[in-house]
């Protein structure tokens, strides 16, 4: 029966008509718009629910105003939920017992701290809190640790935070957020060592953690998480500057299973162990060669390899690494000077598996690198070159893609 509603009872599309406002411009207006059989009614609410579970939850609000009965219905099929002013939050909540997942936008009105204290008062079992462009709310995270949020949370990502974090808001999060499995942070200027392994001591399920602008975190840190973090499989720590060789080295042997691992490396490690490491992301630093040689010697199981702003290595080293690893599903080669178009014509050949290259400040690069790609990788869904200059007639995109396609 599921099967044919799509065919009898519910009918989505968008509507778009053009009006004239009374100075005299045209304005486009589009809406969904929502057709139903007259015997509408008669459907149950178990139908009309299964319905809604199949709707993008982006056109609930469009729904919602159809009637009291659909306004009920998504309401209660909503988990994630989008605040753009504190004050409107709690009535929101009450009606939607069924949110996950929570995005304070960056231009929200009102208190983050208010807004803090409304949800974990709510009695909502919130499992993600995306804080955005916000002040963190360090007066209410400790209350809000003794309500529903506290047990509940399982992802907080604090994002462009207006002031840089401090230890004592590391503190804070530890203490209040115990079930927390994913964390992200930035902008921590002021945080240290005591403050990583703070969260690490108590947030026992941890399985990704991402700290980034953390300049005074060190080796004691990767230690911490190395051996209080059993179950961590991704940690990111870009633009992490105090991290050794040595440091970085003994905790990717001490985790085998991790998966994802992003790093600013000063003295290259090696790579003994991280047989589990699928995504390497090396950012801003010296390899030399012999240290993608070593990458290389490694076998890896990776599938992602993001190397931006990175110098020091050869064509030869670069082509000898890819070679090693032609299964690549991601390549990130921002600001790599010694690209030509030449030398990336014949790199594209280790690249068919690639879905998603970014090219951007390569300067060397023109439009013959962007039609050898289209050409020589059939899986490519994604290209970005930003800063490219193309000199005289500018084709258009599918213009260049066409042409990469037709030729021999």
């Amino acid at each position: 029966m599921f099967g044919s509603l799509s065919e009898w009872i519910l009918h989505w599309g968008l509507r778009s008509n053009t009006v004239t406002d009374p100075d005299g411009a045209s304005i486009r207006q589009e809406h969904i718009e929502l057709t139903v059989i007259p015997e509408w009614d008669s459907l149950s609410e178990d139908i009309w629910d299964y319905i809604f579970q199949r709707v993008d939850e982006y056109d609930f609000d469009a729904i919602s105003r159809t009637c009291k009965l659909f306004l009920s219905l998504t309401d209660r099929s909503r988990t994630m939920l989008t605040i753009f002013d504190q004050t409107v939050a709690v009535g929101i909540l009450r009606r939607c017992r069924n949110i996950k997942r929570i995005n304070v936008h960056r231009r929200m009105r009102g208190d983050p701290n208010l807004l803090l204290h409304d949800i974990s008062t709510s009695g909502v079992a919130i499992e993600a809190l995306h804080l955005s462009s916000q002040e963190f709310p360090s007066s209410s995270v400790r209350e809000a640790g003794e309500g529903t949020l506290g047990r509940t949370l399982k992802i907080l990502i604090c994002k462009s935070i207006r002031w840089p974090l401090m230890d004592k808001d590391l503190f804070a999060i530890s203490e209040a957020f115990p079930a927390l499995e994913e964390l992200e942070i930035d902008w921590g200027h002021y945080v240290t060592d005591a403050g990583i392994e703070a969260l690490a001591s108590k947030l026992a399920h941890l399985r990704k953690i991402n700290v980034s602008w953390c300049c005074r975190v060190s080796d004691a840190s990767l230690s911490a998480l190395s051996s209080d973090c059993a179950s961590l499989s991704e940690v990111h720590l870009p633009h992490c500057g105090s991290l050794s060789g040595d440091g970085i080295a003994s905790f990717i042997a001490q985790k085998p299973k991790l998966v994802s691992f992003s790093v600013i490396i000063y003295d290259f490690p090696g790579f003994a162990g991280g047989k589990s490491l699928q995504c390497l992301h090396i950012n801003s630093s010296f390899l030399s060669d012999d240290n993608l040689h070593s990458i290389a010697e490694s076998r890896l199981p990776l599938r992602e390899l993001c190397l931006p702003f990175c110098h020091g290595f050869s064509l030869t080293g670069l082509d000898m690494l890819l070679q090693a690893y032609p299964s690549l599903s991601r390549v990130d080669f921002t600001w790599f000077d010694i690209l030509t178009d030449e030398s990336m014509a014949l790199l594209a050949s280790h690249l068919r598996e690639v879905t998603t290259i970014d090219l951007s400040y390569c300067s060397k690069l023109s439009k013959l690198t962007f039609m050898c790609l289209v050409k020589c990788c059939p899986l490519l869904e994604e290209l970005q070159m930003e800063g490219l200059v193309l000199v005289g007639v500018v084709p258009s995109v599918l213009l260049l893609c066409e042409t990469a396609k037709s030729t021999p």
